[in-house]
């Protein structure tokens, strides 16, 4: 060591440090060699010594959004910090992978997986996984048999449905459901917790129709475009209820007992269909008009 208050400038010739390694140089173990050194007051000892450089780290971005099926093929980006090239690798069965790029061919969870092996100046980078859904397409819902006392709706998907009532869940994952309350349905379908658009909702009439009754009840004009004039039989109508095609209510119409003719305005109404409904005696009779 140095004596006193000696430090290395003290010295009257340093060593010289020489090594193979240069800026750049491949990962590896390079000798460190030194020669020369002298001063008058110390004895200079050489030893030689061993520079090691390690392979750098690098890491993967990799993100995948989610799809619906139906949607077009579309490319993945997974890049490695290092620029070296990514491979992308799946073991899903609910696309097809092509190099980077992705056709869909079923609903639900995906994962994909982005590697990069590295080179002689990088080490291996962590795998990464994305998951990502494959949303069902939004299902539509097919009426039957509405305005009657058993009507019925199906969904275009056979599996995973959820019905809703007025915006309520309702405990049937059936395609097909008979209808025993009216109101607005719709319905959603999921896989995989990979849930699709709410379908478009489909207004539902459940009856008890009587022919003799609906025989009775004239309405007219149809089309209107001001007045809506109802003939009702002699039986007590409790009430008439005009309803859109989305089954919003638009008019609830108390009667007075034993009144033969009403007059309705709906001047003020949108131009479109709209649902009639007269009810009598816990009957219900049902007739669509057209607002001009």
């Amino acid at each position: 060591g140095f004596k006193m208050l000696d430090n290395g400038n003290a010295i009257d010739i340093h060593p010289i440090v020489t090594t193979e390694a240069i800026q750049g140089s491949v990962p590896g173990h390079y000798p460190i060699l030194l020669s020369g050194g002298l001063d008058d007051n110390y004895t200079i000892s050489l030893v030689p010594g061993t520079l090691e450089i390690k392979k750098a780290k690098q890491t993967i971005d990799f993100q995948v959004s989610n799809k619906t099926l139906g949607d077009v093929a579309f490319t993945v980006s997974a890049t490695a910090t290092s620029g070296l090239p990514v491979t992308i690798s799946t073991s899903s069965q609910k696309i097809n992978l092509n190099g980077q790029t992705v056709t869909l061919l079923e609903p639900g969870s995906v994962t994909i997986h982005a590697a990069q092996s590295g080179n002689e100046y990088y080490d291996d980078a962590p795998t990464i996984e994305a998951t990502f859904c494959i949303n069902p397409k939004k299902p539509i819902i097919t009426v039957s048999s509405n305005g009657t006392a058993t009507p019925v709706i199906e969904s275009s998907s056979s599996s995973g449905n959820q019905w809703f009532l007025n915006s309520i869940a309702i405990a049937n994952d059936q395609p097909v459901i008979e209808v025993k309350e009216g109101g607005v349905y719709t319905v959603s379908v999921t896989h995989d917790n990979c849930t699709s658009e709410l379908s478009d909702p489909v207004s539902m009439i459940v009856t008890g129709i009587n022919e003799e009754f609906s025989g009775s009840v004239v309405v007219f004009p149809n089309p209107t475009t001001t007045k809506l004039r109802l003939e009702l039989p002699e039986s007590t109508v409790a009430s008439i209820t005009i309803i859109d095609t989305k089954g919003v209510t638009k008019e609830v119409i108390r009667v007075q007992d034993r009144l033969k003719e009403v007059e309705i305005d709906v001047s003020e109404y949108a131009a479109g269909p709209y649902i009639l409904l007269v009810k009598s005696n816990g009957l219900v009779f049902r007739q669509m008009f057209i607002k001009q």
